[in-house]
C-alpha cells in the first residue's frame, strides 16, 4: 500500500466475460452473455494461472475485423489482476506524469520506444540535461506468499533486455520496472520455476548499476485502475 491509500489513475470501459480456450499467445476466445467473442490479448506471458477455461476476465470493447475489444484484467476475489501491458504502460506514464512515483520524481518528461546502443528501449527520461533509460515488464504471475513474478516462462528477449539495459549502465543510469499489476502481491522476485536464468540476470545488472524497481496497480470491477504502491519490494 501507499502511505496514505491507492490513488486512481484511470478508467477504462470494460465489460465482463467467461473464457473458454487461449488460442494462440494473442488470441482468447471468451462468452459474453451468451455469445462467444474474440478478444486481443497483449500479454505474451503463459498466464496459466490468471487465463483458464471458466476465469472472469474483464475486457475493453473495441471491434475490429477479428476481435471484440482487448482483454484488460481478470477477476481475483473482489479486484481484477491488469494483464493487458499497454494499459499497465498507460498506467505508469499517468503516475509518472502526476509524480506519483519518488524514485524517479527528478525526471519532468520522457520519450518512448528509443533506439540506443542498437536496442529499442521503452523509455527516455529527462530532465534540465539529465536522462536515464527505463524498461517496462509485467509480473503477472502471482506465487508464493505474495510474490509477483516475472517470467512465467522462458524469456529470451527479456534476458536480452537485462543484457542490455546492464551494459548502458556503464554510461547511463537505466531502470528496470517491474508492474505487479496484482491485488495481492506483496513484493516482486524472478520467476526461477520460468526462466531459472532470469535471476542471476538481474543481480549482475543491479551490480552493474541497473536500477531495479517495482509498482503495484490493480483494476476494480468498473475498470478503474489505481496505484497501490509505488515502490513494492524487490527480492532478488
Amino acid at each position: 500500500m501507499t502511505k496514505d491509500k491507492p490513488i486512481h489513475l484511470l478508467k477504462t470501459e470494460v465489460r465482463s466475460a467467461r473464457v473458454l480456450t487461449r488460442l494462440n499467445r494473442f488470441l482468447v476466445e471468451a462468452e459474453d452473455n451468451g455469445e462467444k467473442v474474440f478478444l486481443h490479448l497483449t500479454n505474451t506471458g503463459r498466464l496459466h494461472d490468471l487465463i483458464y477455461p471458466g476465469a472472469t476476465i474483464l475486457y475493453t470493447p473495441r471491434p475490429s475485423a477479428k476481435t471484440a475489444g482487448v482483454l484488460a484484467g481478470v477477476i481475483v476475489g473482489s479486484l481484477a489482476a491488469v494483464v493487458d501491458t499497454r494499459l499497465q504502460a498507460r498506467c505508469f506514464e499517468e503516475a509518472f506524469n502526476r509524480r506519483l512515483i519518488p524514485w524517479l520524481q527528478k525526471f519532468s518528461g520522457y520519450r518512448k520506444e528509443v533506439f540506443f546502443m542498437g536496442s529499442r528501449i521503452d523509455y527516455l527520461l529527462s530532465s534540465n540535461g539529465e536522462k536515464a533509460f527505463l524498461e517496462l515488464k509485467s509480473a503477472a504471475y502471482l506465487g508464493r506468499d505474495g510474490a509477483a513474478m516475472y517470467p512465467d516462462t522462458v524469456s529470451t528477449r527479456g534476458r536480452t533486455h537485462v543484457q542490455k539495459l546492464a551494459e548502458i549502465a556503464a554510461t547511463c543510469q537505466t531502470y528496470l520496472v517491474f508492474v505487479a499489476a496484482l491485488p495481492d502481491a506483496r513484493f516482486f522476485t524472478p520467476c526461477d520455476e520460468g526462466d531459472p536464468d532470469m535471476r542471476p540476470l538481474l543481480i549482475k545488472a543491479r551490480r552493474a548499476g541497473v536500477e531495479i524497481r517495482c509498482i503495484k496497480l490493480y483494476m476494480t470491477l468498473d475498470g478503474d485502475v489505481y496505484l497501490d504502491d509505488p515502490d513494492l519490494p524487490v527480492r532478488l
